[in-house]
């Protein structure tokens, strides 16, 4: 009997270390996963600034090159009265 419980025993160890490596591989898969999908998240927002700033600074071009034209053309705006 001895030998059949340490045998029981020690398969309850062998057991036991494989379930909790098991266990650690399973959340070091499953941080590893967050940590890509936190990244590619990162990268998309980063994109999504620089686009922007890109964006900003196209417009702000565009408005000075065309008050430039307005100032070297001579445009003016009227200015609408109440009257017409």
């Amino acid at each position: 009997m001895l030998v059949d419980s340490d045998h029981f025993i020690s398969r309850r160890r062998v057991g036991f270390v494989r379930d909790v490596s098991a266990g650690a591989a399973g959340s070091k898969c499953e941080e590893t996963r967050l940590t890509e999908a936190a990244t590619q998240i990162a990268s998309i927002a980063i994109e999504r600034q620089q686009d922007h700033i890109k964006l900003r600074e196209r417009e702000a071009r565009i408005s000075l090159a065309a008050s430039r034209q307005i100032s070297r053309f001579g445009f003016r705006t009227r200015n609408k009265t109440a009257s017409g």
